[in-house]
């Protein structure tokens, strides 16, 4: 059984997704209605979230906690804002949800969801 787990728990560090929610941004006038595909400002490359709580860029320049990653939506370009907890709960709901194909079933987008949720908040 314990072997099981630990392959479960090793198949969620590693699985990456497309970041695919709304601005999780502390103030966010948006208010969590529009959902994007993230990029990073840097290489303009699509951004990925790992299963250990990570993002990284396509092109592999960054990879760090989403804690410790700013946003800037469309409502506020440029101005990067740090993560607010309770709209990044929402957020990293959406973003299971809204990468369905990326998983078997919705038990292992919930394994994975809960593995994120667990890396990301020891964390905050």
């Amino acid at each position: 059984m314990l072997i099981i787990h630990f392959q479960i728990y090793t198949q969620m560090q590693q699985k990456t997704i497309p970041l695919v929610m709304p601005c999780p941004g502390i103030n966010c006038p948006d208010k969590r209605a529009t959902i994007s595909e993230w990029e990073h400002a840097s290489c303009f490359t699509q951004v990925f979230l790992k299963g250990n709580g990570n993002l990284l860029c396509k092109e592999g320049c960054t990879e760090k906690s989403i804690c410790q990653w700013r946003f800037a939506c469309a409502r506020h370009q440029g101005e990067y804002r740090k993560p607010d907890f309770n709209a990044l709960i929402d957020a990293l709901g959406t973003a299971i949800r809204s990468t369905k194909a990326y998983f078997r079933d919705d038990k292992e987008g919930l394994q994975f969801l809960a593995e994120v949720q667990k890396n990301v908040f020891s964390n905050m």
